[in-house]
């Protein structure tokens, strides 16, 4: 039996050595510590409680005795009396229904029993009190009542004083209780997180194990003839996306220097003092913002050219010749048109190859293994995220456990150094 170590150190020592026990043994010495000194009393409680019940006893028989007493004579004062007496009846009879002594005399029945009788007796004296002024003459044993009642009062309140005494001893005793209650749910908590930590330990392996088996499938993809020819069809597709990205930077650099005059005839249609045709309004638009699928662009040059030779549109003149040149070098060379087919040419060709890569059963295969990749690391990043945030709760668990350990070594200390243990 674990008891029998408290007394190891010393043979002579009255008082065990708590500091030997486990938590679940110390908790077990409390419990059973608790409930004897719940029981045990270092004062003649049993003669204290029966001189509560004698004096209960008599009280009641006093009482009855008082509520038989006749008034004599009559009149007002007769009826105050009365009155008085029936009150001072009736307060007592209710403090003695309250006055119940406990069946079993251990700590929490006494203390129950102690509280709910101080409450009634304060009440019943106070009110009896009042009384008492208007009958004690007239009704000489209301005298032992008041007598009696206050008697109860002395023995409750030597009950109350000794049961303070006990209550700093179960005080003691419950509140090292409540630290090692507290330190076996932190030691559970910490457990269970170890626990969650491990088992999310083997869910981030297994999570990793997989990216790397998918990391080894596509390396094998990546090794075979299929892989290959998908490549040089991706390297292809690069090739194109440039060249149509040149074509069109080409085509902004062909635009460019018309874009004041193309402004100022935007400007001058959007006002009124200028107006164009349909194809012409819509072209200037395209020419301004998307100019490889400007429409038909050679009329508009034309047009522009001969609105130009009459209407400057507010452009400096001396600006005016680069701007007449370059359209006239677009009119005919062709040269703007020339990058359109070639800009439509190479989208019709990028748009038939990436059709191509679309249909390769290698960009299927390998879609849908870094769609599993993915969602793998993504599941990999949650697994993470999750095991530390149960590191930290663990952590802080743990300090939380330290600190209830040296709460527990003072509490101990303190109790030993008293006289409870």
């Amino acid at each position: 039996m674990f008891f029998e170590r408290l007394f190891k150190k010393d043979v002579n020592k009255n008082s065990p050595d708590l500091s030997l026990l486990s938590h679940p043994e110390l908790e077990e010495w409390l419990v059973h510590r608790i409930e004897r000194e719940s029981v045990r009393f270092d004062f003649d409680l049993e003669g204290l409680m029966k001189d509560l019940g004698d004096a209960i006893s008599i009280l009641a028989s006093k009482i009855e005795e008082m509520n038989e007493v006749s008034i004599k004579g009559g009149g007002q004062k007769k009826k105050i009396i009365e009155f008085n007496k029936n009150n001072m009846v009736k307060q007592v009879r209710k403090f003695l229904e309250n006055l119940v002594l406990p069946a079993d005399y251990t700590y929490k029945e006494l203390i129950d029993f102690h509280q709910k009788s101080e409450h009634s007796l304060r009440i019943s004296l106070e009110n009896s009190l009042k009384s008492y002024q208007y009958v004690k003459v007239p009704i000489p044993i209301s005298r032992d009542v008041i007598e009696l009642v206050k008697e109860i009062k002395i023995l409750l309140d030597r009950l109350q004083n000794q049961l303070e005494e006990k209550k700093k001893v179960i005080h003691s005793l419950t509140a090292v209780q409540e630290i090692v209650k507290k330190l076996n749910e932190k030691e559970r908590e910490c457990s269970d997180e170890k626990k969650m930590i491990c088992a999310l330990d083997e869910k981030i392996k297994r999570a990793k194990t997989k990216i790397d088996t998918i990391d080894e499938e596509l390396e094998e993809i990546k090794g075979t003839l299929e892989w290959e020819k998908y490549s040089s069809l991706l390297k292809l597709e690069e090739e194109l996306v440039s060249a149509k990205e040149r074509i069109r930077s080409q085509l902004n650099n062909q635009v460019s220097p018309l874009v004041k005059v193309l402004k100022r005839l935007e400007k001058q249609c959007k006002s009124k003092r200028h107006h164009l045709s349909e194809s012409h309004a819509e072209t200037l638009k395209e020419l301004l913002t998307t100019p490889h699928t400007a429409d038909d662009p050679e009329p508009f040059f034309k047009y522009l050219s001969e609105l130009l030779a009459r209407d400057n549109l507010g452009v400096n003149p001396q600006k005016m010749k680069k701007i007449t040149s370059h359209l006239q070098y677009l009119i005919l060379s062709h040269t703007f048109e020339e990058q359109q087919r070639a800009y439509r040419e190479t989208s019709l060709e990028l748009s038939k190859l990436r059709e191509k890569i679309r249909e390769s059963e290698v960009q299927r295969k390998i879609k849908e293994i870094e769609r599993v990749r993915d969602e793998t690391s993504n599941t990999l990043k949650t697994l993470q995220t999750e095991r530390e945030r149960h590191v930290q709760k663990a952590e802080q668990l743990s300090t939380k456990r330290e600190e209830l350990e040296e709460e527990l070594k003072e509490k101990i200390t303190k109790l030993q150094e008293s006289n409870y243990v």
